[in-house]
């Protein structure tokens, strides 16, 4: 009988990481957990200006995925709504107070969704910039520097968080 011995590696400061077949590929886990760890213990001494920044910043990035998304949304519900209203009409007739109705909802819905994407934009640059450095082996630093963008913005500093792949601090 032949056994085939095979040792893995893992990264311990980084949750859920992956057993690795170097020690480089875990060394390089480990720094990434330690790099966010960094990370998420600055998080809580941001003031209320710099989340504000942040969000300010992804707000500016999202305008024009927003306004995409708004287009193509709006095009879809009234796609969805025709079809709907021309098989009703067929029997009811279209009358001002469905009209008004329809239109009050369509507004409030709109207005929801975009107070609810601005109130989400400071945490989801924070979940971003997480992304960013758990993933940094995986992507280009200009990735990487468009991820954390927003938090930098918010004042964290990520050159400063831990040392890197490369040795440096």
């Amino acid at each position: 009988m032949t056994i085939d011995e095979k040792t893995t590696y893992t990264a311990t400061s980084l949750p859920g990481a992956q057993p690795r077949e170097t020690r480089e590929e875990a060394e390089a886990d480990e720094a990434r957990g330690v790099e966010l760890a960094e990370y998420l213990a600055v998080l809580p001494t941001l003031t209320e200006e710099q989340w504000a920044r942040g969000a300010v910043w992804v707000e500016a990035r999202g305008a024009a995925w927003v306004e995409a998304w708004d287009a193509a949304r709006d095009a879809a519900r009234v796609e969805a709504r025709v079809e709907a209203w021309d098989a009703a009409r067929v029997e009811v007739r279209d009358t001002a107070r469905d009209t008004a109705w329809d239109t009050a909802r369509d507004t409030a819905r709109v207005e929801a969704w975009d107070a609810a994407w601005r109130a989400g934009a400071a945490w989801d640059a924070a979940w971003d910039a997480a992304c960013a450095i758990i993933a940094r082996d995986l992507i280009t630093p200009v990735q990487f520097d468009t991820l954390t963008a927003p938090m930098r913005a918010a004042g964290v500093n990520f050159d400063a968080l831990a040392n890197h792949e490369d040795g440096s601090k």
